[in-house]
């Protein structure tokens, strides 16, 4: 027999697995996606889709190939320890039975039957491997068509429409296996469905037939806390494999074995082993949960909670995951920026689903199930990131809260750069609050952001009007921000913002530069700061 416990947990190895590889997709695609600069030129960005497009088929290829070369080994592994595993559990009883342990070898019929169900679990697999490929190809165009049309409607920026197919794809999944129903499931639920089911029927076939070739008439079927509410119903009964038996209901009529929904079935962790009337003590409560104080109803719809919060933390760790390789992708500062927020609010997202999750643990009474919230590929790296990034995050709210209610704000120098590196429309909570010193460091971090902004495919004119009206915004936004308001109307004063026609005429008329040297110049310097005021507020040169 295969306890609930051996069954709950023997498909973990082989769903990580393919969990890894659905990641490595997904961040390959937001790789790409991240990198690519958008040719305006509609056929040549064709070509050039039909090119990363080539390529990434080839790498999802690889990668599915290896995950499934891995799979199949790992499948071979679990059903034969799974064989064995029910074998010396069901020998026990058919010893005590008095049957001869010669009658109890593994026969060439039995192995026959363990080899048919690891085959045709290969074959599932290597099904999704097919599918997978073809939702890869989808998932790159979707996210890459959404981006283009995004820029050529005029309806985002080049880096809005980037960063919202990035987004998209870091918090989905390769939806790509079908069931006759119609219903799509991501590679894991798929795998972890597959190896179960796969499993167990293997193992009961095997022993039903050691059954029939052993005169055992009666199983007792194995029962567990939280049962799926139909399954409750017969669990932990002894019943008859023939149906003939007055005493004991029928075996298939009762439980459904060999239906999906019955004994053995989808993602079922019960199963059964021999009984012999007289001999056979049972072994199975038939409500568990209520032997605890529990109603069955009550245990299904916790665990039903728990399974849903582990994923909701394993898909923030993927979001936070594939973001990162976005990030590390991009060549694009401001791209690179905007990803960095969102990979702030996903990290926060991944530590509140985190607290809520033990929250509901220590409510319960239920067990933590770590390997359950385990995503691949967020290794020591992301998830440090992720723990920085949620502590600078509550210390930032913090800050936010007393803002509210005192005047200049103190500012350790760890906060005062990480707030240097959110937009203005996060921080408005500061204004009037920073030190100049702070409010200046906003001012030069977001300067230095403008040059890598401003999208290259428009006329020189327009790139150094957008230099110009960020520019202006920054230094303003920065005076807002500082505490000493007197010192800020004289520098409105003396040194007001600069039309564009006034910034113009100063460059060519006073640097004797040529109409075009000037909007040239008027991009260059924008990303530039004074390094003597800079320096005085112990800032170094810009």
């Amino acid at each position: 027999m295969l306890t609930p416990e051996f069954l709950a947990g023997c498909s973990d190895d082989i769903v990580e697995i393919w969990a890894d590889t659905e990641v490595e997709i997904l961040s390959d695609i937001a790789r790409r996606i991240a990198k690519n600069g958008y040719i305006t030129d509609t056929a040549a960005w064709q070509i050039e889709k039909a090119r990363q497009l080539g390529v990434l088929n080839g790498d999802v290829a690889k990668a599915l190939e290896k995950a499934y070369g891995k799979s199949t080994k790992e499948v071979d592994h679990l059903f034969l320890e799974a064989a064995k595993i029910a074998m010396e559990a069901d020998n026990e009883i058919f010893l005590a039975a008095g049957i001869e342990a010669a009658l109890l070898e593994f026969t060439p019929a039995q192995r026959a039957i363990l080899l048919q169900g690891t085959k045709t679990t290969k074959m599932l697999l290597e099904s999704y491997t097919h599918t997978t490929a073809k939702a890869s190809e989808l998932a790159f165009r979707n996210a890459a068509d959404k981006a283009y049309l995004g820029i050529m409607s005029g309806a985002f920026d080049t880096t809005t429409a980037i960063r919202r197919s990035i987004n998209e794809l870091a918090k989905g999944n390769i939806e790509s296996v079908a069931y006759p129903s119609g219903a799509n499931h991501s590679m894991e639920a798929a795998t972890r469905r597959a190896i179960v089911t796969g499993c167990n029927q293997s193992v009961a076939k095997l022993q039903l037939a050691r059954a029939e070739d052993l005169g055992c008439e009666l199983v007792e079927v194995s029962s567990h806390a939280g049962a799926r509410p139909s399954h409750a119903e017969w669990q932990g009964d002894v019943y008859c494999i023939s149906g003939k038996s007055g005493k004991y209901k029928d075996f298939y009529q009762e439980t459904g074995y060999g239906d999906g929904d019955g004994l053995c079935g989808w993602n079922c962790y019960h199963n059964f082993w021999p009984y012999f009337e007289g001999l056979s003590r049972r072994a199975f409560s038939k409500d568990p949960s209520a032997d605890a104080g529990r109603s069955n109803a009550e245990d299904y719809e916790n665990s039903q909670k728990q399974r849903a919060m582990e994923r909701a933390v394993r898909e923030a760790k993927k979001e936070c995951t594939v973001l990162d390789k976005a990030i590390k992708a991009s060549d694009n500062s401001e791209l690179s920026e905007q990803l960095n927020r969102d990979f702030q609010r996903a990290s926060v997202k991944l530590k509140s689903r985190e607290a809520k999750l033990s929250e509901f643990i220590d409510k319960t009474g239920r067990t933590r199930l770590r390997e359950r919230e385990q995503s691949p590929k967020f290794g020591h790296s992301v998830s440090s990131k992720a723990v920085w990034t949620n502590k600078k995050e509550k210390e930032f709210r913090q800050i936010l809260e007393i803002a509210g209610k005192s005047g200049t704000i103190e500012l350790s120098q760890s906060m005062e750069n990480y707030i240097a590196n959110k937009p203005f429309s996060d921080i408005q909570g500061l204004v009037g609050k920073l030190s100049d010193k702070a409010a200046r460091k906003w001012y030069i971090a977001n300067d230095a952001k403008i040059a890598a902004s401003i999208e290259k495919s428009l006329s020189l004119e327009a790139q150094a009007r957008i230099a110009h009206e960020r520019r202006n915004a920054n230094r303003t936004a920065a005076r807002d921000l500082m505490a000493d308001q007197e010192k800020r109307k004289l520098l409105d004063i003396n040194e007001p913002n600069k039309t564009f026609e006034e910034l113009l005429q100063h460059k060519m008329n006073d640097k004797h530069l040529t109409h075009e040297e000037a909007l040239q110049d008027i991009i260059a310097t924008a990303s530039k700061t004074r390094s003597t005021i800079n320096t005085s507020l112990g800032l170094g040169d810009n």
